[in-house]
């Protein structure tokens, strides 16, 4: 199996859908994929999660490929805000969904 994790809002969606549709181009390996997003409204109105629906048609298109593939929709909101909210990497020129891969060791998800 090959575990693949994905972080973001819901801007990267068609980013993600377009890799694993490669990944699933590419091998037969079994997939397990877990997407990190944070909902970040309150920070920026335009900083939406990756949502239910968008993740549901991930999941039939993995699905059709392979039954036992899976993908898991992950809400690091709070441990975000808990952890790197009051820190320097919010005041860089990147969103802070690309500081969500920091949090993977503290999701037990994962």
């Amino acid at each position: 199996m090959i575990n693949l994790m994905f972080c973001g809002n819901d801007k990267v969606y068609d980013g993600i859908l377009i890799s694993i549709m490669s990944i699933l181009k590419s091998t037969k390996e079994a997939l397990n994929v877990y997407v990190l997003t944070a909902d970040l409204q309150d920070i920026k109105e335009n900083y939406k999660p990756i949502s239910k629906n968008q993740i549901k048609t991930i999941e039939n298109l993995l699905k059709e490929k392979n039954p036992i593939n899976q993908i898991k929709l992950i809400d690091a909101t709070n441990l975000f805000k808990e952890e790197m909210i009051e820190t320097i990497n919010m005041k860089t020129s990147y969103t802070p969904y690309i500081f969500l891969r920091l949090l993977a060791d503290k999701i037990d998800e994962l």
